[in-house]
This record gives structure tokens, sequence and C-alpha cells, in this order.
């Protein structure tokens, strides 16, 4: 592929090619999206049903012993695989939920794994793609602004997305 026609590739466009190539799936989200009770729960079974659907979670909400959090709390086979809490009257997605949406495929033992778009291109809108991370390393080559779980924020800041802007 020419770097003339990658140029002129918009981003979207380059998501939905890999991802029929290498067997992706995408997931587009809103990170403040947090309003009434149920919101977590129901964003975090979304996540999961579009980006590991060959799995079946089962996703409970309440509230913490102390009465003072949202309590998340994801199952895989009777097994807890994830944990989340948030803030009453919060409305964006805590960091604790970002954790532990990279945790559920290891701990679920997935043939896939999730990585999150650069967040840059995004503002509070975000993407995580999902597949195996041989293929996710593949379509990061040929372009798609993939982080690396190990990444931090500092590759993310640092990484060049101007051919999106």
């Amino acid at each position: 592929m020419s770097d003339a026609f990658r140029k002129r590739e918009v981003l979207d466009a380059r998501t939905r090619r890999l991802s029929k190539k290498y067997d992706l799936r995408t997931h587009y989200f809103d990170a403040e999206c947090l309003y009434e009770d149920g919101d977590l729960a129901l964003t975090l079974s979304e996540f999961l049903t579009k980006l590991l659907p060959e799995q079946k979670f089962r996703v409970i909400e309440s509230l913490t012993p102390d009465q003072q959090q949202i309590l998340v709390q994801v199952f895989y086979h009777d097994t807890l695989v994830a944990k989340v809490t948030s803030e009453f009257g919060g409305d964006y997605l805590p960091d604790s939920f970002y954790a532990a949406l990279d945790s559920i495929p290891v701990r679920a033992q997935s043939k896939r794994e999730m990585w999150m778009m650069n967040p840059r291109l995004y503002g509070q809108d975000g993407c995580y793609v999902s597949g195996t991370a041989q293929n996710l390393l593949a379509a990061r080559q040929e372009g798609l602004p993939l982080l690396l779980p190990t990444e931090t924020t500092d590759y993310m800041l640092e990484a060049d997305i101007s051919e999106f802007e």
C-alpha cells in the first residue's frame, strides 16, 4: 500500500479494513456514560459482549459493603474475574474500569486480548479492539493506533497520530 493512500485513509476505514483482515472486534464508547443505577454494569456487559462474544460472562452490580460506592463484579464460569468500583454521582468510567477490563481476558483464559486505541484520537469517547495478540500486533504494524497493555501514558502522549488529525 502506498504512503499516499495510507495518509488519505481515515481511521474508521482503516479500522474496518484491518478488523476484517485480522478478525478484530471493535467497541466504540463514551467514557461519560454513568447516569443512573445499572449503567456501570450495562457498560461493562456491552464491552464484553462486543469484544469477547464467544465467552459468556455474568455481570452483577450492587453496593459495596459499606454502602459508599457502586460495585460491579464480573463472573466467568462462576469464578470472579474482575471488580470495578465507582463513586456515586460520577458520570465518567472510573480508572478501575480500565484496569479490570485489561485483566478479564487473561482471567477468563480467552484467546483474545482487548487493547485500547490511542485515546488522544477520541476525547471523551474511545475505542477498544479485541483479537489475538498476534493479530493485534499485526494490525498495529499496519498503522492501527493501538496501545500495548504495557505502554505507559508517556507513550500515548508521544505517539505520532498526526495522520488522523
